[in-house]
């Protein structure tokens, strides 16, 4: 699922079950969750069976992948990546930072939220006024499990960025139901970059397994190019006259991925279904708590 929602450079693994026997932890990593319940150490050793998967796709050796600032996990040097991990799920991607400046992913049940103060904790106003339309339409979406998980990402994308949270009410999400893309406007400050300031995140989105899974993955930017007009030569009184057009400017502006996508929705039907690899690819305060949050 998760190689469809990201731009070709990122690279991808996704499990459906956690894989029998040992977890098959580096000596650091148990150290990490040497006091958590099991459940707990299968889902922190599986995610990192697919983040390694991924890393072998970059054609690099994988080692231990340790929580970092605000528990993020510490990449190699050179690499960018997200990992994401529910019930029924665990997927990581990954890229080198040459090809993508960030990479955020999520995934959460296809399920309403567990309580209706949590909408009120996460959403903005306007953010409710599609939720309210959009569920009317199409209810076969949880749209506001779909908001919380495309926050997730956005987190995930500007934390590595900024080294600072981002907290709900700073970034309003307006998706796309038909194109499975949303759009994250930043409502603080956005990063800079190569002189560039991002001011929103684009990503996308999609239903299937059970599951609502979204992603970000943010293309390098590239500032505009002042353009040139040329000064027409003066012409000779028996010369015909000559011009040359201005040059043409260039601008890019960050972008999630390079088409958008159909989303579909299904039962949970891959629950026995081994790893994928696949080449393509938290916003929140601490009120409400995530598993990502602890990778």
């Amino acid at each position: 699922m998760i190689a469809s929602l990201l731009p070709a450079p990122a690279v991808t693994a996704e499990l459906f079950h956690d894989p029998p026997g040992p977890h098959g932890l580096f000596p650091e990593e148990e150290r990490v969750v040497a006091g958590a319940v099991e459940g707990r150490r299968r889902e922190f050793a599986s995610v990192r069976i697919c983040a390694r998967r991924a890393l072998g796709g970059l054609g690099l050796v994988p080692g231990p992948l340790l929580p970092g600032a605000g528990g993020a996990p510490r990449w190699p040097r050179g690499v960018v990546g997200s990992m994401t991990h529910c019930r029924g799920y665990r997927a990581a991607a990954v890229a080198l930072s040459t090809d993508l400046l960030a990479i955020g992913c999520d995934a959460e049940p296809n399920a309403p939220l567990p309580s209706p103060g949590t909408l009120d904790l996460i959403s903005l106003p306007q953010e409710r006024v599609w939720l309210r339309e959009f569920a009317a339409r199409r209810p076969s979406v949880a749209w506001d499990r779909l908001l919380f998980s495309a926050k997730e990402s956005v987190y995930k994308t500007w934390f590595p960025l900024t080294g600072r949270p981002l907290d709900f009410d700073e970034a309003v999400i307006t998706p796309d139901p038909l194109a499975g893309t949303f759009r994250a406007e930043l409502l603080v400050p956005g990063p800079v970059v190569d002189g560039v300031r991002i001011t929103a995140f684009e990503g996308r989105w999609r239903t299937g397994n059970g599951l609502v899974v979204t992603a970000v993955g943010l293309r390098p930017v590239r500032p505009a190019t002042p353009s040139r007009a040329t000064t027409p030569p003066r012409a000779a009184p028996s010369a015909r006259p000559s011009a040359a057009g201005p040059a043409a400017a260039s601008a890019a502006r960050p972008v999630a991925s390079d088409r958008p996508m159909t989303t579909t929705t299904d039962r949970h039907t891959a629950s026995d279904r081994s790893v994928t690899t696949g080449r393509s690819g938290p916003v929140g305060g601490g009120a409400v708590p995530f598993d990502d949050r602890r990778t």
